[in-house]
């Protein structure tokens, strides 16, 4: 995988926010969510699963070129939680809205995961736009 320095960033920027994160979600609930957000910005579901997985991944998603979308979080790595989950379902509403033409952690992702975590109360504005600066994270329109 081609170095993206956007991408280490964004995840630094999400530690610094969160911390270590633990499983705390359940799959109906984490479900619930993500068919409100796709509701909400008026993409497909996208079915989300709990794996076993033991890379070293806490979560991902996969797209169409795979000819499916899903969710896929960790329960081995602790990805069961909504920062994970919001993380992964900002990449499924930019790359339904976008078509794969923007960067994967690019402004346009990282200004969704600003509004996704205020929204769900996990960081307000400020504070994303404090770590945004500290940890060079580009986000916008």
């Amino acid at each position: 995988m081609k170095y993206d320095p956007q991408r280490e960033n964004v995840y630094r920027l999400e530690h610094d926010a969160h911390g270590s994160l633990e499983n705390d979600i359940s799959l109906a609930r984490a479900m619930h969510i993500a068919n409100h957000l796709c509701s909400s910005y008026s993409v497909p579901r996208v079915p989300v699963y709990f794996e076993w997985d033991t890379t070293d991944r806490y979560a991902y998603y996969e797209d169409e070129v795979k000819k499916h979308r899903r969710i896929a979080l960790n329960v081995r790595r602790g990805g069961c939680n909504l920062p994970t989950l919001l993380h992964e379902l900002a990449h499924h509403i930019i790359d339904c809205h976008y078509q794969r033409t923007t960067q994967d952690h690019g402004r346009e992702f990282a200004e969704l995961l600003r509004r996704l975590y205020s929204q769900y109360r996990l960081t307000r504005y400020e504070r994303f736009d404090e770590l945004a600066v500290k940890h060079k994270v580009k986000h916008g329109w």
